[in-house]
C-alpha cells in the first residue's frame, strides 16, 4: 500500500528540498505598513511534497507588547503527519522579552518550519 509520501519519494535526487529560483517571487517577504508583511509568490519542495503560493499573501503580526520587543518568524512549514498533510506560510510569534530571541521552530520527521524572515517586533 502506498501513500502520498511514498509517491513523493519518486522525485528523490531529481528534486532537491528547498525554493525553486525559478518559480514567482521565491517567497520574498516585504513590509506592508504597520503590523502587516506580504509572502510573494513562489514554490518549494521540502519532506517529499509541494508548497505553493500563487500570489500575494498579505499576512498580520500580532499587537506587540507595551513594554517588551520579540522576534516573529515568517515561515514555510511543512507537516506530512497522516491527519494533517498540509503545506503553509505562517507566522511563528516569538516571546515578548527585554533581550527578545527568534523563535524555535518545530523539525521533526513529519513536520518542519523553515523561516523565510525574522521579523523585530518592536514594543508599542
Amino acid at each position: 500500500m502506498y501513500n502520498a509520501t511514498h509517491f513523493g519519494h519518486c522525485f528523490d535526487g531529481i528534486i532537491l528540498d528547498g525554493i525553486l529560483a525559478a518559480i514567482g517571487d521565491c517567497f520574498v517577504v516585504k513590509a506592508a505598513g504597520g503590523m502587516n508583511i506580504t509572502v510573494g509568490s513562489g514554490k518549494a519542495w521540502y519532506l517529499a511534497s509541494w508548497l505553493e503560493n500563487d500570489a500575494d499573501l498579505p499576512m498580520t503580526h500580532a499587537v506587540s507588547d507595551v513594554v517588551l520587543s520579540r522576534y516573529d518568524a515568517v515561515v514555510m512549514e511543512f507537516d506530512t503527519t497522516e491527519t494533517v498533510r498540509w503545506n503553509d506560510v505562517k507566522i511563528v510569534q516569538g516571546t515578548a522579552s527585554s533581550a527578545p530571541e527568534y523563535p524555535v521552530l518545530v523539525k521533526t520527521k513529519t513536520k518542519v518550519q523553515i523561516p523565510l524572515a525574522y521579523i523585530y517586533v518592536g514594543a508599542n
